[in-house]
């Protein structure tokens, strides 16, 4: 990754990068669609996201070019709204939010499925450009907040209404552990994985976009949900209290809520005991919630899962990330790893002919860092 990025960069700037960033993508194990609802997560970065070869630009503008993506719009800074038309919104909220002072030239190289794939490409492009100008602007911000500023730059300058999570998972990881985090409080709970267990992705190659997709309106949906019940956030729900909720719809939106954070509190001590049937029905139960309360999912998410959880060694499987496509996330003993990616993908493709699937074994890394100055 940091050759392939510093050749991109020789080859579209014609010198030598001063700086290589990385940041990773984030698979959440279960807690989907709370981090906005002050709820508890359970995300982990993992050894798959973004690299960055980076050096001031010569000129008062930002340039940029995307191994995966080819050319991005320049810009200057402050970036001026509204956002370039190209995947170099990323960044140029990443200048907005942090108060980037110096113009750069960057060349992004990628590990993660394509853009839209459900592991967080937007928040670890946004961490990757954000820890390099904070060291070559000596910003000294801290982890959590770059993902603060970063998730600030993608509602207010991108237009996503997404929650922390993706930003925080990015930034803070810890090696060979997910992180149980609080979102009120940014509380971080690192609990190792065990070591006899594998997190698999199950890419079904169907991108999404989260701007063009439904997650803005469950957002606004729980927001009104929110005002029937009068209450702060939905944290504060619980089951008899939705009973107010005449809509049906909205109903279902703050249902899923208030039982997925009770499964991930749950999930925290199902992990920490290697209880393996605890964890595996709170993964089919979140994705059965996430599929019929919330309707994120997709038939081929729900094929793909599924698949899974017929195949050899997997403990349970669900969705990550926002839904509408994109992937799951399995649980799976490792002894079993070859035989389970072999029959889920089998399975898969006697079913959906229009995709084919990715299943990839990851494992949890440490957060965005500046690789080489």
């Amino acid at each position: 990754m940091i050759e392939e990025a510093t050749n991109l960069f020789r080859s579209a700037f014609g010198t030598e990068p001063t700086h290589i960033a990385q940041a990773p993508g984030r698979i959440n194990l279960i807690g989907e669609h709370i981090d906005y609802n002050d709820g508890i997560v359970f995300p982990a970065a993992i050894n798959l996201g973004i690299t960055a070869a980076i050096a001031p630009s010569p000129d008062d503008q930002t340039h940029l070019i995307s191994a995966q993506l080819g050319p991005g719009e320049s810009f200057r800074l402050p970036p001026d709204f509204p956002a370039p038309n190209s995947w170099s919104k990323y960044p140029a909220a990443t200048a907005w939010a942090i108060g980037a002072k110096t113009p750069l030239q960057i060349a992004v190289n990628s590990s993660l499925p394509a853009a839209g794939g459900g592991l967080s490409s937007s928040a670890a492009l946004l961490l990757a450009t954000a820890v390099a100008w904070n060291e070559i602007d000596k910003l000294g911000h801290s982890p959590t907040r770059l993902a603060q500023l970063c998730q600030l730059g993608e509602n207010q300058y991108v237009g996503v209404n997404c929650g922390i999570m993706d930003q925080l998972a990015s930034a803070c990881g810890i090696a060979g552990h997910a992180l149980q985090i609080d979102i009120p409080t940014l509380q971080i709970n690192p609990v190792p994985i065990p070591a006899d267990l594998s997190i698999v992705i199950l890419d079904t190659g169907t991108p999404r976009s989260l701007a063009e997709s439904g997650y803005n309106e469950r957002r606004q949906q729980c927001e009104e949900a929110c005002r029937i019940l009068g209450i702060g956030t939905l944290r504060e729900a619980n089951l008899p209290l939705l009973e107010l909720i005449l809509n049906p719809t909205i109903k279902k939106r703050a249902r899923h809520v208030v039982t997925e954070i009770e499964r991930t509190k749950k999930f925290a001590s199902a992990l920490a005991t290697s209880d393996y049937d605890q964890i595996g029905s709170l993964m089919v139960a979140s994705h059965a919630s996430l599929r019929d309360d919330y309707e994120v999912s997709t038939p081929e998410l729900d094929t793909i899962v599924q698949a899974a959880i017929q195949s050899p060694g997997c403990i349970g499987a669900r969705l990550t990330g926002a839904g509408f496509g994109g992937a799951a996330v399995a649980l799976v003993q490792t002894e079993f790893l070859n035989s389970f990616t072999s029959e889920t993908e089998q399975i898969y493709r006697s079913t959906v002919k229009t995709s084919d699937p990715n299943v990839i074994p990851v494992h949890p890394s440490p957060g965005a860092s500046i690789l080489r100055i």
